[in-house]
């Protein structure tokens, strides 16, 4: 299976911030606290995804658009997830 990611793929609107300001562990300031700490903790422990970061920033994406783009997949991914294990969800009836 071929899976681009790219800044065409997955449109995010800019902020306006071209500051690259970022914190010894080679991750944007511009996270919030609970993202950075993900960030930092997700690029220690899954090496495909930091192998994946280090191809594709910045030659090919924004760093800060490659996190943009990883958040809002993992938001869309545990929304659908926490749907199925909701016991208020009649579909999930055994």
């Amino acid at each position: 299976m071929n899976f681009c990611i790219s800044e065409t793929n997955f449109p995010v609107q800019d902020n306006g911030n071209n500051e690259t300001t970022q914190i010894s562990s080679n991750v944007r300031k511009d996270l919030s606290d609970w993202q950075e700490r993900h960030a930092i903790l997700v690029l220690s422990k899954v090496k495909e995804l930091s192998q994946l970061r280090f191809k594709l920033c910045p030659r090919h994406l924004k760093e800060e658009n490659f996190w943009r783009i990883y958040f809002m997949l993992v938001k869309s991914h545990v929304a659908e997830e926490s749907t199925k294990l909701d016991p208020r969800n009649k579909s999930n009836a055994f």
